[in-house]
């Protein structure tokens, strides 16, 4: 069987196979530094004498450790006494008292998930304000305990992103 030649030499097959290799071996990365956040998370809320704070901020940390960024908070919320814990990362305080309040106030959903990969291409009431501060990309997630809300957790890029279903 004659062998299959790009037009600019070499093997053509090898040179897909070579770029498959590639992103399969990231997508491996991406998956192994993920697995190891959660164990550390797990790990932390398992361990005896655990406290709350920790768990939060271990829980922060190892997100985003996990995507490669270092913006973002992690809440818990009471219904009598609003915000309860908070845990945050490279957050100017305007942005963390703004997006409490709108929390509070009903003005963000937090009932799912929001993912944006660019809040210039979304008519969002905060992109003016997110931009001014470098924000780009945002995930933001509800903390669920059976159907009910009891925080959040909210990851930010400086740059647009395209986020990954995993």
């Amino acid at each position: 069987m004659p062998a299959i030649s790009s037009p600019v030499g070499g093997d053509g097959l090898s040179g897909r196979a070579g770029i498959e290799n590639a992103r399969l071996f990231e997508e491996a990365r991406r998956r192994a530094g993920r697995q190891s956040a959660l164990n550390t998370i797990i790990m932390t809320a398992t361990r005896a004498g655990s406290d709350l704070e920790g768990l939060l901020n271990t829980t922060l940390d190892q997100t985003l450790k996990a995507f490669g960024l270092d913006m973002g908070a992690i809440w818990l919320t009471s219904a009598l006494r609003g915000i309860k814990r908070v845990a945050t990362r490279g957050v100017p305080p305007s942005l963390s008292m703004i997006m409490t309040n709108a929390a509070l106030m009903g003005d963000i959903s937090l009932n799912s998930t929001i993912i944006i990969g660019n809040w210039e291409d979304k008519a969002h009431p905060f992109y003016e304000m997110l931009s001014q501060l470098g924000i780009q990309a945002a995930i933001v997630c509800p903390l669920m305990v059976e159907d009910r809300r009891i925080g959040g957790l909210v990851v930010t890029s400086d740059q647009p992103r395209r986020w990954s279903t995993d």
